[in-house]
C-alpha cells in the first residue's frame, strides 16, 4: 500500500472522524474479548512449514510458536499460508507453509 494512501486513511480516521471516537469497550466486551484471544488459536490444525532449503517441519497446533521460534514474522507467514506465496525477502525469505487436514496422521 503506497505510503500516501496510508496517510490519508490515517487522517480519516483520527478525533472525531472516527466512527469509535469518544465511546469506550464494556467491561463484558472486554471479558469476551481477552477470553477469546488468550491461549493457542491453532489447536488441532496441522501446518507444514518448508525452510529455503526445502527442510520440512510438521507444526501441530502451533503455528504462532513456531513462527517466534524460527524468528518468522507471524503477519508475513499467515499471508503465505492464505495465499501460498513464498516470501522474496526479509526474514521470511524462501519460506512457505501450508494447512494440512488432521486427517492426515491419524
Amino acid at each position: 500500500m503506497p505510503e500516501y494512501y496510508k496517510k490519508e486513511l490515517s487522517e480519516r480516521m483520527k478525533g472525531p472522524k472516527n466512527p469509535f471516537f469518544g465511546r469506550k469497550h464494556t467491561k463484558e466486551f472486554k471479558a469476551v474479548h481477552s477470553k477469546r484471544m488468550k491461549g493457542n488459536k491453532n489447536n488441532g490444525k496441522v501446518y507444514k512449514f518448508i525452510d529455503s532449503d526445502n527442510k520440512e517441519y510438521i507444526v501441530e497446533g502451533s503455528f504462532y510458536e513456531f513462527c517466534k521460534v524460527h524468528n518468522l514474522a507471524i503477519s508475513t507467514m499467515e499471508k503465505n499460508l492464505y495465499n501460498g506465496t513464498i516470501s522474496k525477502v526479509g526474514a521470511c525469505k524462501g519460506w512457505k507453509v501450508v494447512k494440512l487436514s488432521e486427517s492426515t496422521f491419524l
